[in-house]
C-alpha cells in the first residue's frame, strides 16, 4: 500500500488498480486500507510541521506534499 501511496503522489499508475490488484491487498476491507492511508498521511503532515533539519534540505515539503496526495486519494476513495 506504501508504494501505491508513492505511485499515487507522483501521478503513476492507478494506485487503486495496484492495491486491489495485489494478491497481499486485493482482499482487506476497503475501510481498513483507507485507515492505514489516513494514518500515514496524519504522521507525514504532523512530522511536516517540525523544524526542517539541516541535514534533509527539503523534506518537509515532500512530506507535505506526500499528506496532502494521500488525503486527496482517500478522499476519491470514500466518494467511491
Amino acid at each position: 500500500m506504501l508504494f501505491a501511496m508513492t505511485v499515487n503522489a507522483e501521478g503513476g499508475a492507478d494506485a487503486d488498480l495496484l492495491v486491489g490488484g495485489h494478491p497481499l491487498t486485493r482482499d482487506i476491507t476497503p475501510t481498513w486500507i483507507d485507515a492505514v492511508l489516513l494514518a500515514v498521511a496524519c504522521n507525514y503532515w504532523l512530522v511536516s510541521r517540525s523544524p526542517e533539519p539541516r541535514s534533509r534540505p527539503g523534506i518537509r515539503a515532500f512530506q507535505r506534499a506526500y499528506a496532502d496526495a494521500t488525503l486527496r486519494w482517500v478522499r476519491r476513495r470514500v466518494a467511491g
